[in-house]
């Protein structure tokens, strides 16, 4: 048996020809009442979808607060690290204090580079090692400051970086970064 698919509205205009002005006034009511109960259940949803958008809104922003925590806490843990690999590595390590570490592990390049077969931090030994001997050549010198002043072009980069010292008599002095010609 083959079905046949009838246009409804063609057959709704046929069978209002034959209808009366009361019936067709009845149907309208009808279809009337149908257009508001489909509104109706349209709004009820949309405020349903409303409440599921704000739901993952802020699951959303929770998870990223995690997330960021979570981060956070596995730098802190790396950081507690940073200075494993060139601590016995380097003679003169002691000549650098708990703040000159401090200021070199928050402001060193921390991207992790172990991808391209480098330890997670390549700068750290050889800031650990511009520091040292700048401390043994002026031994009144104390790391203030330290900033990243470009990169190379490579994979992993070199990373250049600018150092602030201050001496007892309270003289700044700025060593390295790049020097444009």
């Amino acid at each position: 048996m083959s079905r046949t698919t009838y246009d409804t509205s063609s057959l709704l205009e046929l069978e209002c020809y034959s209808k009366s002005n009361e019936e067709l006034e009845a149907l309208k009511t009808v279809f009337e009442q149908e257009m508001n109960t489909h509104k109706q259940e349209r709004m009820k949803h949309a405020d349903e979808l409303l409440k599921i958008n704000r739901a993952k809104k802020i699951s959303k922003d929770k998870l990223k607060l995690v997330t960021s925590e979570l981060k956070r806490r596995e730098d802190n843990d790396d950081a507690m690290h940073v200075f494993d690999a060139c601590r016995g590595e380097l003679g003169g390590f002691t000549l650098l204090s708990t703040t000159e570490l401090t200021i070199i592990s928050t402001n060193m390049c921390r991207e992790d580079y172990r991808q391209h077969g480098c330890p997670r931090w390549i700068d750290v030994t050889s800031i650990c090692k511009t520091v040292i001997h700048m401390k043994q050549k002026y031994p009144t010198w104390k790391l203030v400051n330290m900033f990243i002043v470009g990169k190379s072009g490579t994979t992993p980069p070199r990373t250049f970086y600018k150092y602030e010292y201050v001496d007892d008599d309270d003289c700044h002095f700025d060593v390295g970064g790049l020097t444009l010609v």
